[in-house]
């Protein structure tokens, strides 16, 4: 019975370890692919509608906005709602040779409103990363999702969707 106890606790630990292997790098990379689909979505739907959607970025998480008339607010209660990293997480964002404060956006309009059924003012906010009615996405972002030392680095491809890079990003 001992024996059997033993060879069961081992298992439960290795598995436990296993499990927690891939722990934060993969976490980083799966927010770095919703990040890059989410933005995919937003530049189709631009498309589609003809009209602008872009992303507010804080060091914490994002939310999408859409263009109305020459002012922006932030869209809700849709598969582009605000989304938080999980706890430990942050972004970092360059947009051409332009490193972006995301310490300060957080600041200025902290995504994840608890209120999700209606579209919020931006108080003069605009996004950081925009689709054009045409679906493009402008600005040459660079992205690095980080927890603790892992990282997934988002850029833009010569195609001008999003993809990861296994480049490190610059320092």
């Amino acid at each position: 019975m001992l024996v059997v106890l033993a060879i069961v606790s081992v298992m439960v630990v290795a598995a436990g370890l296993s499990v927690d292997a891939g722990g934060p790098s993969r976490q980083v990379a799966t927010e770095a692919r919703r990040f890059i689909a989410l933005m995919g979505l937003a530049c189709d739907e631009s498309a589609r509608s003809g009209g602008e959607i872009g992303a507010r970025l804080d060091a914490g998480g994002y939310r999408f906005m859409r263009a109305i008339g020459r002012q922006w607010e932030f869209r809700t209660g849709d598969s582009l709602r605000a989304r938080r990293l999980p706890r430990g997480m942050r972004i970092a964002l360059r947009v051409g040779d332009r490193e972006i404060d995301l310490e300060a956006s957080a600041q200025a309009a902290p995504p994840g409103s608890n209120d999700q059924s209606v579209d919020e003012p931006t108080r003069d906010l605009a996004p950081q990363l925009a689709c054009d009615s045409e679906g493009s996405l402008s600005g040459e972002p660079e992205l690095v999702f980080s927890a603790g030392n892992a990282r997934a680095h988002v850029v833009q491809g010569e195609d001008g969707e999003l993809r990861e890079s296994s480049q490190a990003p610059p320092t």
